[in-house]
């Protein structure tokens, strides 16, 4: 039985391998600009900090576009891919405006940005781990799709329903002690502890693992159809 993989052709298994890099490389950048921050020697170049963030969003807007280009995947494949592409576009749109928040914690309109930066990410972690889903369904790989749904249910049980809890939170005790509520965002945002951004940065650190094996597959179905490729006759060589 042939698998859906085999009907790709080698052009697009580029382009597949492509784009996967591209997002990758982009996480990859992104991830390193979250992570730094913090760092007392970094928060001096906190510039180049937004600039790791910013090309890395726009990366994978690059990448994730090469792969809503491609049409044997399927539909469902180009309409993750073009999740990933908005949000990613959405994340380096807003990217600055943590910045600027970090010289200014205390504007109501910076910290409504950076919360909305924020949502943003978590949405395009989320979208990654879903494309790479359908990707793995593409190539009927039982491990990677589980890995994705792995993925998944970690992004939601370590940032999504943890996010969702302290806005609730935060609701209750400005209301409580009729405190601003972007105030207290702010404040909250500001003695995070250096644990919980590990935790946060974990669901993404797994997903930099899986699009790494995604596009270890990849290379194999190019090395795959390349051997299945016949070889050239000895009268084709002389050119008869």
């Amino acid at each position: 039985m042939t698998t859906p993989a085999a009907k790709c052709t080698g052009r697009e298994l580029l382009w597949l391998v492509r784009g996967l890099s591209f997002v990758l490389t982009g996480w990859l950048a992104g991830l390193a600009g979250v992570a730094l921050t913090g760092v007392p020697l970094a928060a001096m170049g906190s510039g180049l900090l937004l600039l790791l963030v910013s090309l890395g969003a726009w990366v994978v807007a690059l990448g994730a576009s090469a792969l809503n280009c491609l049409t044997t995947p399927g539909p469902r494949v180009k309409a993750a891919a073009k999740r990933c592409v908005w949000l990613a576009w959405g994340t380096l749109f807003l990217s600055p405006f943590a910045y600027f928040w970090s010289r200014a914690p205390w504007l109501d309109y910076l910290t409504a940005n950076v919360v909305l930066l924020a949502v943003c990410a978590v949405a395009l972690l989320l979208s990654v781990d879903r494309l790479a889903l359908r990707l793995a369904e593409f190539f009927r790989d039982e491990t990677l799709a589980v890995m994705a749904r792995i993925g998944e249910i970690a992004c939601y049980a370590m940032i999504v329903f943890p996010m969702m809890a302290g806005f609730l939170g935060l609701c209750v005790v400005c209301h409580l002690r009729q405190q601003p509520f972007l105030n207290a965002i702010g404040e909250a945002m500001g003695w995070l502890h250096p644990w919980a951004k590990a935790v946060v940065l974990a669901p993404a650190c797994f997903t930099v693992a899986l699009l790494w094996t995604l596009k270890a597959v990849a290379l194999a179905r190019i090395e795959e159809l390349e051997s299945r490729a016949p070889a050239p006759t000895e009268a084709g060589k002389r050119g008869v």
